[in-house]
């Protein structure tokens, strides 16, 4: 979720008016947590405004209408994605693990996003966010999509390039994203749900053996030429 400046969330406890700045942060906030409780189709921004303490005429402010909302919540959704997929590559750097540790690391954050945040992650993968990929282009269409997307390509592109993994970049890339997506949509709404509904370690646990199928799946056999064995 959002996480408000220590001005915001004080304002917002006493009621009062928001600089401009705070205002659009507060709107958010209140807003991922009405999609959390109701879904997309529960967005309202006389809601929005009513959680966030202010007059049903300040969302206006900073969003045309809730289409406006929607988005900003989704450039906000992927932006958190974004971040988390860069802590877990950071987390492995720390710890000096190779760069398939990284791209598998990054696949678990992604599974762990959409089970914390489910409303917000089943909102990035409407189909109104995004147009029909091309075979040449299957990355999401916003600016903060393709940043996201980004992390996932350029671990591809390490691993390709210190030979822990061989094969076309962008085909490596897109299917890593469909294997740990497809995990974390079963895991949601298909028939992993139990999974889901238990603890995080049972959704961890999965997400890793998951992953180390991906990097076993991705790595280069031994009787490839100029390359050795694991």
């Amino acid at each position: 979720m959002l996480t408000l400046s220590r001005s915001a969330a004080s304002a917002r406890r006493r009621g009062d008016g928001y600089h401009h700045g705070d205002l659009r942060r507060a709107l958010l906030e209140a807003a991922a947590e009405l999609l959390e409780g109701r879904g997309v189709e529960g967005l309202a921004l006389r809601e929005v405004a009513r959680r966030a303490k202010v007059s049903h005429t300040a969302p206006y402010h900073h969003f045309v209408d809730k289409a406006a909302l929607v988005a900003a919540l989704v450039d906000t959704g992927f932006e958190q994605l974004t971040r988390a997929m860069l802590a877990a590559s950071s987390s492995t750097d720390a710890a000096g693990e190779g760069n398939l540790e990284r791209l598998k690391a990054i696949g678990v954050a992604y599974v762990q996003f959409a089970i914390a945040h489910p409303a917000l992650f089943r909102l990035l993968c409407r189909p109104e966010q995004r147009t029909p990929p091309s075979a040449s282009e299957a990355t999401p269409p916003t600016d903060a999509g393709r940043a996201a997307y980004a992390v996932l390509v350029d671990a591809v592109q390490a691993c390709l390039a210190s030979g822990e993994v061989q094969g076309d970049a962008e085909a490596l890339a897109l299917s890593a994203w469909c294997i740990v997506h497809g995990l974390a949509t079963l895991l949601l709404d298909g028939p992993l749900r139990e999974v889901a509904s238990r603890t995080e370690l049972d959704v961890d646990n999965l997400a890793h053996a998951v992953t180390d199928t991906l990097a076993r799946g991705l790595r280069p056999r031994p009787s490839e030429p100029g390359r050795a064995a694991d």
